[in-house]
């Protein structure tokens, strides 16, 4: 071969050795740019912290509370307690009681054989156990010993057996409850009266036997 053909072969194997070195860099070049990318797309995103204090959100008004009501008054009339009481038995008419006076102590308005005449009536009161108590008007010669227009009730048991009985008692006296002491006890016949000072005729005590019931 010629000596300008050797350079000029040379010179063509060196052009295509640095054309194949460019390739080749090109190449590695985009295979490092496609591999950074792809590193980029598929790292997780960075949490950068958040400054201190309250994050701001949409303002979401709150519950509407209602008003409450004005508080009712209580009643000034407690309501009652306890079971209803189903109503007392009748006892009417009313039971008619007679007596005379056989003793006397005291300043007695009355005397030793003095006549009493009276009738008892039953009035309802859940307060008993019995649902109802009595109620009389005692006047013997004339003058109201035991009641009043507001008094005379007292706890008791009746009978509408034949004859009718009534069986009860007042322990207080006026200066307690503004009416006398008194026991009753038809069974046995036989009355008692006391008052106190505060009574209308003072300190006394009267006691009768009973004569008449119906």
């Amino acid at each position: 071969m010629a000596e300008g053909e050797k350079d000029n072969t040379a010179l063509y194997v060196l052009l295509g050795c640095a054309g194949l070195l460019v390739l080749g860099l090109c190449a590695a070049t985009g295979v490092g740019v496609w591999m950074v990318m792809e590193q980029a797309s598929s790292a997780p995103p960075v949490a950068y912290p958040m400054p201190p204090g309250p994050v701001p959100g949409p303002t979401v008004p709150g519950p509407t509370v209602p008003t409450p009501p004005p508080p009712v008054a209580p009643s000034p009339f407690p309501p009652p307690t306890g079971p209803a009481l189903p109503p007392p038995p009748s006892f009417a008419p009313p039971m008619l009681v007679r007596a005379t006076i056989d003793s006397v102590e005291g300043a007695s308005p009355v005397a030793v054989g003095t006549a009493c005449e009276f009738t008892v009536e039953r009035q309802p009161s859940p307060d008993q156990p019995s649902g109802y108590w009595c109620r009389t008007q005692i006047v013997c010669g004339g003058r109201l010993l035991y009641g009043g227009p507001s008094a005379g009730f007292f706890p008791c048991t009746l009978g509408e057996g034949t004859p009718r009985t009534v069986v009860g008692q007042d322990v207080e006296t006026t200066s307690v409850d503004t009416d006398a002491s008194m026991s009753i006890d038809t069974s046995t016949a036989t009355l008692a009266i006391r008052d106190d000072g505060a009574g209308p005729f003072g300190a006394y005590g009267v006691r009768a036997r009973i004569t008449e019931t119906r």
